[in-house]
């Protein structure tokens, strides 16, 4: 049937179902809104439905029935107040515009107030946004039915790492708390999709990929109870922590153990989690490492630009000779000139009966030719013609 209804009073959304459901009320009756018109489809944008219309983080506090999980955040709250634990799937880390960002990287130190601190002191009209990180997800129901509603949390104002934390039939499944204004927040390094280009990129080679390496190494160590034997074996350690992240990784981006390992954040970020975990002796042999491999890779870079320069100077001085050739063919020869004929007395000019009149030149180089000639080719040529012989 179709109905038009009075004037709406009130409203609310239902999210204890999926999808989740308009209700409205009236003098009269309540109704219940299940699926738009197709022509009104376009102008319908519930709350928390989609990515695109996410709900605000003061409005989970009417939720936590259906939304707060049992497992305990790790961080402190002053007396009186109450942060609950939620958790979230298919989140992305962006910054205020929307733009891909790195949480570990934009917060090294872990929480808002100081990552606001440190960029004070080195410059103090900082833009106080370069340090805020939002996160937009679903927030995974506690309640069996209920919506998975879309959020847009932030700016978190801390985190904190769970790496040995265990997911579905016992595997390793990292995470990291987030804590914001309204409540906490679990990541899991698993739950983690939906992204588009930018923000796949981001967080596989960044923040996903570190949380891996990190719960993987500090895996590898736990199997041997006496810490000093993680340190000698540390080699076989880190190689297997790194085989054991997703091969498409590596191969897909392009990325290569020891670069990303020794890179300072991350080389500070495991040793860290190392350090936490007892395993004292094994991230100052990580920090050692990354010095050997820094020192090393500069006095590769100095040996190649040793044998890069003379194989430069070898090719100047190629091309200067080049074109000191190209001048030297280009520019005119210098070429003899023949002495002037010594004009006869007489008449100025040499007479056809004068045996002066020859040239020298001409006349000693026939003698010399038929004096080195051998005697039968002199016999074989003809007789040189005589001058004729004019009297006055």
């Amino acid at each position: 049937l179709w109905v038009i209804t009075d004037a709406v009073v009130n409203s609310t959304v239902d999210y204890a179902c999926d999808p989740a459901a308009l209700w409205l009320s009236t003098p009269h009756a309540q109704y219940r809104l299940l699926e738009p018109h197709p022509e009104y489809a376009p102008l319908y944008k519930l709350p928390g439905s989609s990515r695109a219309v996410p709900l605000a983080e003061s409005d989970i506090a009417s939720m936590l029935k259906l939304y707060e999980q049992e497992e305990e955040h790790p961080f402190s709250y002053k007396k009186g107040s109450f942060i609950a634990s939620l958790q979230l799937s298919h989140f992305e880390l962006t910054a205020p515009d929307g733009q891909a960002r790195a949480l570990f990287q934009t917060l090294p130190s872990g929480s808002l107030k100081a990552a606001l601190e440190a960029a004070k002191s080195v410059a103090p009209a900082a833009n106080p946004d370069d340090a805020r990180v939002f996160v937009s997800g679903q927030l995974v129901p506690r309640q069996a039915g209920a919506a998975r509603a879309w959020v847009r949390v932030g700016p978190v104002r801390a985190w904190a790492l769970d790496v040995e934390r265990l997911g579905e039939e016992g595997k390793l499944a990292p995470a990291v708390w987030v804590c914001c204004k309204q409540a906490a927040f679990l990541l899991p390094v698993d739950s983690a999709g939906g992204f588009t280009g930018e923000q796949v990129h981001s967080w596989l080679t960044s923040d996903g990929l570190l949380l891996r390496l990190s719960a993987e190494t500090l895996l590898q160590c736990r199997e041997h109870r006496d810490p000093s034997t993680a340190v000698k074996l540390f080699n076989v350690i880190m190689m297997n922590a790194w085989a054991r992240l997703p091969a498409a990784l590596s191969s897909r981006y392009g990325l290569k153990r020891e670069n990303f390992l020794y890179e300072r954040l991350h080389t500070n970020f495991i040793a860290d989690v190392l350090a936490d975990a007892n395993y004292v002796a094994m991230a100052k042999r990580l920090q050692e490492q990354r010095k050997q491999f820094i020192e090393g890779r500069k006095q590769q870079r100095a040996r190649e630009g040793a044998a890069s320069r003379p194989r430069a100077l070898i090719g100047m001085e190629a091309a200067a000779q080049r074109m000191e050739l190209q001048r030297k063919v280009v520019a005119p020869s210098a070429v003899p000139t023949k002495a002037p004929r010594s004009p006869s007395p007489a008449c100025g000019r040499p007479r056809w009966g004068d045996a002066s009149a020859v040239s020298p030149r001409i006349s000693e180089g026939a003698h010399a030719s038929a004096a080195k000639a051998p005697p039968a080719e002199r016999s074989r040529r003809p007789p040189a013609p005589s001058l004729p012989q004019h009297t006055a």
